[in-house]
């Protein structure tokens, strides 16, 4: 009998992976981004910030192609003009204040066309109409990563961005070890600290890799310095615990970052949504286990500037569109 009840109980184990898994798939296809059923103007807000960000991207670069983007500018101001501002102000600041700072940087490079005046006029015209004050494309850090470890706490969390600009140096193995040891102190689910760290200064391992991520092409050339991050999978265990990991994993990462922000390191996370055929060929490239998950990339080295640094500006919700008080 007690053969039976365990047999029947490891047999009800299996069966929830399956019935927890379609769960997860249900739900997300029926309120993702591209969902039909998912409320319009809710993807439109997210698609809008997403699109206006690689903008952003591309401006931080050092030497950006002239008039790249043009047929995201196009997209979003086809969107915008769609957009509910009743959902919020956001993507409007951040896409006008984008387009003044796209066609600002590209008449101090003595760039002249027709297009530079067609973004400008338009931005013009909905900063009137839509009564909102532009934020967006880049933000300036004066100080850069001079003297961090004088900031205090609150000034330092305010004072991370991610650079896209990085000297040509490689770091030294002291650097790498001491990062990742502060790194450890996250937070860990009963302790499990299943986080791994992978490091790259070889090129063209660090090319062959990033080429995989697909994300970074604008200045993986400047790269010499990566982590891949990954997670144990024999750490977790039941369906409950599916998605864990990537909490783990994004804590470890997050502390990572902030630790080599803290020795004056620049850094830029580099997410890794992809198939599973092309994070088993990170896996194979990397020379990383096939029973770990990959959480992300981070590009780090020493900055290309130390001070008066431009990076994407990335503006924020205000918080009171994120933090929800329990009702009364």
């Amino acid at each position: 009998m007690g053969k039976l009840s365990s047999l029947t109980e490891k047999v009800a184990k299996v069966g929830r992976f399956g019935t927890e898994f379609f769960r997860d798939m249900a739900l997300y296809i029926r309120y993702c981004g591209i969902s039909p059923m998912q409320d319009a103007q809710k993807r439109r807000f997210y698609k809008l910030l997403i699109e206006c960000h690689a903008l952003e991207k591309g401006l931080s670069l050092l030497n950006p192609r002239a008039l790249f983007g043009k047929t995201k500018i196009d997209f979003l101001r086809k969107e915008l003009d769609l957009y509910d501002l009743s959902q919020s102000p956001l993507p409007a600041e951040m896409i006008l204040g984008t387009f003044e700072i796209y066609v600002d940087r590209h008449r101090e490079r003595g760039v002249s066309d027709p297009y530079l005046d067609e973004v400008a006029a338009y931005a013009a015209k909905k900063r009137s109409t839509l009564a909102v004050t532009p934020h967006g494309g880049l933000r300036h850090f004066e100080r850069g990563y001079k003297d961090i470890t004088a900031m205090a706490p609150a000034d330092f969390i305010a004072s991370r961005f991610s650079s896209r600009t990085f000297s040509d140096k490689k770091l030294e193995r002291a650097q790498v070890e001491k990062a990742v040891a502060l790194a450890q102190q996250a937070p860990s689910q009963c302790n499990r600290q299943a986080s791994h760290a992978y490091f790259y200064q070889d090129r063209d391992a660090i090319a062959r890799l990033l080429k995989l991520q697909g994300g970074s092409s604008g200045f993986a050339q400047d790269v010499h310095n990566l982590f891949v991050i990954t997670v144990d999978l024999a750490a977790w265990g039941g369906a409950q615990q599916r998605n864990q990991l990537y909490v783990d994993g994004a804590l470890f990462s997050m502390t990572l970052i902030y630790a080599l922000h803290a020795t004056g390191i620049a850094t830029c996370p580099l997410n890794l949504a992809v198939t599973n055929r092309t994070e088993n060929d990170i896996r194979q490239a990397g020379d990383i286990p096939s029973d770990q998950r990959l959480i992300m990339m981070i590009a780090v080295g020493e900055p290309a500037r130390l001070t008066a640094v431009d990076a994407a500006c990335s503006p924020r919700r205000k918080t009171t569109e994120i933090l929800h008080f329990e009702k009364a």
